[in-house]
């Protein structure tokens, strides 16, 4: 039995982790439950589950909750130092980051340093903290970190007993998003409606966005390169509209190691919670007979700059990839509220990478008081709209 702790359990994943939570209620228990605001969505789950620890981020939503989660029978913490307390319970042995953005990274690291294990669906933790999570979490001689999103998860399967110097090349795959087929003049035009239609997931505004965009897909190669110990030149990207190869693995002799499986997020959460058992997933099997066809190509710079910008900071390094992550969320955000054009989010992360110095690897609190900045300084750009083309 494995008691775990969800960040993020009103989203998409942190929802997909409960069902298979309620599907192997003999191998998985919840003890305890975080979200951003949603105080309505955090106690129904707490009722559902019966879970009496809960966590609220917004600190005023907490104060509106704190009432109702006392009729629930539930105790509610809150702000940064309320995750903390939780994502340490001490009852607990693992915690699934589960929310988007870096506000769970302090909490996520006081848990590996509690001993307890990370199934990882967070991609921006390690891109501001892989230096600190990753050397913590291999203390014990085996990684405390369990990917959980299907890329990450699929290429740890397809990795399992190969020795990094026979990898030529891991390869992540991405859907395209919404404006695959759109011409490079439609792409400025486009709404934050349409950028919300992902094809194949239902998921977040903000992964959603990034998605579109393919800057999701460059965040994700930076979390490769942390939790497998990649090379940037050893990671790539192909688009594969139909979804279903989630990555591949080409070998020094030229195997090539493929995961196929289907568009179904519990999947890989059950196997990073079950740390790689396998056991019947809440979802349909992939009937592979009835395939018609499995397309691949490569990922065209003038359609997704994002992912092309992310690359450029991967290679760099240092404190790149953090100002990549803080411009691309501001920049994203902006274009959901109206305020920039869709092609305008490439311009700002460009913009922030040229304009903003790189420096090495810092602590923790250095690291979260330079995204703080580069974010601010990027929500100025906007207001100003100093952002280029």
């Amino acid at each position: 039995m494995k008691h775990i702790i969800i960040i993020g359990a009103t989203g998409s994943v942190g929802k997909s982790t409960l069902r298979v939570v309620a599907r192997h209620p003999d191998r998985l228990r919840v003890v305890g439950l975080a979200a951003g605001s949603d105080g309505a969505g955090l106690i129904a789950a707490a009722r559902a589950y019966g879970v009496r620890m809960l966590c609220l981020q917004d600190v005023q939503a907490a104060r509106r909750w704190s009432l109702p989660a006392r009729d629930a029978g539930c105790e509610l913490l809150s702000g940064p130092a309320g995750l903390r307390e939780l994502a340490c319970l001490p009852q607990a042995e693992g915690v699934v980051a589960a929310s988007p953005g870096t506000v769970a990274l302090p909490a996520l690291f006081e848990a590996l340093k509690a001993g307890k294990f990370l199934a990882l669906a967070n991609k921006e933790s390690l891109v501001l903290g892989g230096h600190l999570l990753m050397p913590e979490a291999n203390k014990q001689g085996k990684s405390l970190i369990y990917p959980i999103d299907s890329e990450h998860a699929a290429l740890a399967q397809c990795l399992k007993g190969e020795a990094l110097g026979q990898v030529q090349q891991a390869i992540l795959t991405a859907s395209g998003g919404p404006f695959l087929k759109h011409s490079l003049t439609a792409l400025a035009q486009v709404t934050p409606a349409e950028a919300l239609k992902h094809p194949t997931w239902r998921m977040g505004a903000k992964v959603s966005l990034d998605c579109a965009t393919m800057a999701n897909k460059g965040l994700e190669l930076m979390e490769a390169h942390w939790l497998f110990g990649l090379k940037p030149e050893h990671i790539d990207a192909w688009v594969h509209p139909q979804s279903l190869v989630h990555a591949l693995v080409e070998l020094s002799d030229g195997s090539l190691i493929a995961h196929m499986g289907p568009r179904c997020m519990t999947l890989a959460i059950q196997y990073g919670l079950l740390h790689g058992e396998r056991r019947q997933a809440p979802c349909e099997r992939l009937q592979l007979k009835d395939l018609k066809r499995l397309d691949f190509s490569d990922i065209s710079p003038k359609r997704y700059p994002c992912y092309f910008l992310a690359r450029q900071a991967l290679t760099v390094g240092g404190t790149a990839p953090a100002i990549f992550n803080a411009a691309n969320t501001v920049a994203g955000a902006a274009f959901l509220e109206g305020k920039i054009s869709f092609l305008q989010i490439a311009s700002i992360i460009d913009k922030a990478l040229k304009t903003i110095d790189n420096g090495p690897f810092e602590p923790l609190e250095t690291m979260i008081e330079l995204d703080a900045k580069v974010q601010e300084l990027c929500r100025r750009w906007v207001a100003r709209a100093e952002y280029g083309a």
